[in-house]
């Protein structure tokens, strides 16, 4: 390593200044670029964290989220039931009237 930096040094020196100024301006902007990047590597390590609690959360919803849907799903149907009763309609008439499409309960 210290070989690398004497010849390098060496080398430095047999520029002109403008080019010793470009090399410094580069080398800066690599420094610069690390550093970024090292930034970048944390944030989407955080990122990663919060999207492992998020998908965990999420799992923990669906028996509450399938119980509601089921429950909506009951509710359309007694609905239906409804209106098939009092106005003498078929269950496909009132599902083409309202728009519904085919429900089914969520296993």
């Amino acid at each position: 390593a210290e070989a690398a930096k004497q010849q390098h040094n060496a080398t430095v020196q047999q520029l002109s200044p403008e080019e010793e100024k470009r090399i410094r301006e580069t080398e800066a902007r690599v420094v610069g670029m690390h550093s970024e990047m090292a930034s970048i590597h944390s944030e989407l390590e955080a990122i990663r964290k919060a999207s492992t609690m998020d998908v965990h959360a999420r799992k923990r919803d669906i028996p509450t989220l399938k119980e509601a849907a089921n429950r909506w799903t009951d509710n359309v149907f007694e609905v239906r039931s409804q209106i098939v009763q009092k106005f003498g309609l078929t269950a496909n008439e009132v599902n083409q009237q309202l728009e519904l499409p085919e429900l089914d309960y969520i296993d």
